[in-house]
């Protein structure tokens, strides 16, 4: 019941009230107790116990509204969070990995290499002077870009497209699974089961989307969306299988999308029952 209905039947309710007790007594002391109460004394009685009831149906709609409100309000400073500190991370990341690429060539240019595991720079040259150079290709990363996921809700069924992309290099893609948690308007959370959303062996060239769409039922609106991407690949020329295991958040209502890194992903894998090996 909407809470202006309640206001309107408290308001009709006291002005019933007002007008059984301007026309004569409600209260009869020459009776016994339990029979003081006058005919018009028990119906202003009942419309007060009615009042009452009222007011507090009254009182949990509007706290039903307000703790709502809080959760909507809550899944969104979570996923906005999450988001800004998957972009901050990951453009920590892209200067970092820059920076190194650009001293491993300034080195390599000087005949010298830079040894991270024994933290020290070794020569390039043999015993017989001769140049040694080794070109390091850049390994593949499978990922999914800002944009990469799209929702479409039609009443139940939630659409969901998942554009994926091989970052560096092309890859051989093993196979890919995933796990979704759907976060509703009203605070409430769920989780699907893992299924597949990509199998393999299958050749994904560098930057060229493979596209996937599945859908979810829900019977409630879904206000954030959040999911898990399990895999395997390999590089092409490579047979080292490398694992995937990613947190990608979307706002539903703009459609953006981050990656979680950091204790944030690793309280999500736990959410999402996932145990890094």
């Amino acid at each position: 019941m909407n809470e202006l209905w309640y206001i309107i039947g408290i308001g009709i309710l006291s002005l019933i009230s007002t007008i059984i007790s301007s026309k004569g007594p409600l209260y009869d002391k020459h009776h016994k107790w339990y029979k003081r109460l006058t005919k018009g004394g028990k119906w202003a009685a009942a419309i007060g116990l009615t009042i009452i009831a009222f007011s507090f149906l009254q009182y949990r709609l509007i706290k039903k509204r307000d703790d709502r409100k809080d959760g909507l309000l809550k899944v969104e400073r979570d996923n906005r969070d999450s988001i800004i500190s998957a972009r901050i991370t990951s453009g920590v990341d892209s200067s970092t990995n820059k920076l190194f690429t650009d001293l491993s060539i300034a080195f390599a240019n000087q005949n010298l290499r830079l040894d991270t595991v024994r933290k020290r720079i070794e020569s390039l040259r043999d015993s017989a002077k001769t140049v040694i150079v080794n070109n390091a290709r850049d390994l593949p990363r499978i990922i999914i870009r800002e944009d990469g996921i799209k929702i479409r809700q039609i009443n139940d069924t939630s659409f969901v497209n998942i554009a994926i992309l091989s970052t560096q290099s092309e890859a051989n893609l093993e196979f890919l699974d995933y796990i979704c948690k759907l976060d509703y308007s009203d605070g409430s959370s769920s989780y699907t089961s893992r299924a597949s959303l990509c199998k393999g062996p299958l050749l994904m060239p560098k930057e060229q989307l493979l596209n996937n769409e599945f859908y979810i039922t829900s019977s409630k609106p879904i206000f954030g969306f959040s999911i898990a991407i399990i895999g395997l690949y390999k590089p092409v020329d490579e047979n080292r299988p490398i694992e995937l295991l990613d947190i990608y958040v979307t706002k539903v209502s703009t459609g953006k999308t981050g990656f979680l890194m950091g204790i944030n992903k690793e309280n999500a894998l736990i959410s999402f029952g996932i145990k890094k090996k």
